[in-house]
């Protein structure tokens, strides 16, 4: 006998991330999310740590703003992306304003 149920109808990968997102109780949509943040600033780390840091972050908010259109993740985890784009903007102003 089987832990979890077996799916029923997956036609497209919507319904896969959905039946995937059910069986892990919501942390497969946010683990995917913090890969693509990890694979994104270490992709940019060709430039500074701050830039590569906004740029992962932006990536990171694009994807969790279509992943919470599709019901895929929770409220927490949009705003823990929004938060961490406007830290990464503080981070690139300050930055910025630091004279050598």
């Amino acid at each position: 006998m089987a832990i979890y149920e077996y799916p029923t109808n997956i036609t497209n990968i919507n319904d896969l991330f959905v039946y995937v997102n059910t069986i892990t109780s919501g942390w497969a949509m946010t683990i995917f999310i913090f890969v693509i943040f990890c694979v994104a600033f270490f992709s940019l780390k060709v430039y500074s740590t701050a830039r590569a840091f906004a740029g992962a972050s932006f990536i990171t908010l694009i994807a969790t703003i279509f992943s919470r259109i599709l019901g895929l993740v929770s409220d927490r985890i949009l705003i823990a992306s929004i938060v961490l784009v406007v830290v990464a903007m503080i981070w690139l102003f300050v930055e910025n304003k630091v004279e050598y």
